[in-house]
């Protein structure tokens, strides 16, 4: 059969037609990135020096005694992959051992626990109540949130831009001050200053500064 001219063009612009109906597919969206306040990298190591500290008069003096952490290895759980973390104190018994990861701008442990996030100020990652019954004056109300954004924070190693996660212990008795214990953390570097072992019925604690560190 001899196909005319007209009849030619008319068949292209039917596949043209034909064309500018298909459903072209959406763009990938990209998904977002955050910068790491974890460092979680096997090798990369912390080495702190703990401070006795008076959480009521902001003093403070060093005790001479130093702990590190140290990222072992990576390991699947739950098929995702988490980075195996150990604190060993300085009395070189007990090490306290954490599997992290980063999930999107937060550092969140295997059992689900929110260790800290540069973007979510106003989630309480965790919250309870604990005394003698929670109806007395001595009860206390522990919340765990972000709280600071960007702050210098100055320390052994050096100065950091640093945001905190801060735990608040709210009394029941109006006549006790809350507490207020901030652990910091800066981009690429991880955690630069933060407090453990608290005595919260005297305002006492210590706190872990960092000395020095390596991170890749």
């Amino acid at each position: 059969m001899k196909i005319t001219g007209t009849a030619l063009v008319a068949v292209c612009l039917a596949i043209a037609s034909c064309k500018k109906q298909q459903v072209q597919p959406a763009d990938v969206p990209i998904p977002p990135s955050y910068p790491s306040y974890s460092a979680l990298n096997v090798g990369n190591y912390w080495v702190y020096e703990r401070y006795f500290v008076n959480l009521l008069t902001d003093s403070s003096a060093a005790l001479g005694v130093y702990d590190s952490s140290y990222v072992e290895k990576d390991t699947l759980i739950n098929e995702k992959n988490y980075f195996k973390c150990v604190t060993m104190p300085y009395t070189g018994f007990f090490p306290t051992i954490k599997f992290l990861r980063d999930s999107l701008h937060y550092i969140v442990s295997s059992s689900g626990e929110i260790e800290f996030s540069s973007v979510d100020f106003s989630t309480f990652f965790d919250s309870d109540a604990f005394g003698p019954s929670l109806a007395a004056m001595d009860t206390v109300t522990r919340n765990v949130k972000m709280t600071v954004r960007d702050s210098t924070i100055t320390v052994p190693a050096g100065s950091f831009v640093a945001s905190a996660v801060t735990t608040t212990y709210d009394y029941a008795d109006p006549s006790k001050a809350d507490l207020h214990l901030n652990a910091w953390y800066a981009k690429n570097i991880g955690r630069v200053k933060y407090i453990e072992s608290l005595f919260y019925r005297n305002f006492e604690a210590q706190e872990l500064r960092l000395l020095r560190y390596h991170v890749q």
